[in-house]
């Protein structure tokens, strides 16, 4: 699943992948942290719940 995030140093929306962890009672996504496409920063994930991107 992909979710929306915004880059902390330039504003730009970042599509990110989310894998998904499936346990027997829940699902899950693991996000890692990402590179802005834009302006090359590092930006780390904030916590849950997360915006799905369309």
């Amino acid at each position: 699943m992909y979710f929306l995030f915004v880059c902390w140093w330039c504003g730009t929306d970042c599509v990110v992948w989310g894998r998904p962890v499936v346990s027997w009672w829940t699902q899950n996504y693991r996000v890692e942290p990402f590179e802005c496409w834009w302006c090359g920063s590092d930006n780390t994930i904030p916590d849950p719940p997360w915006t799905e991107a369309d």
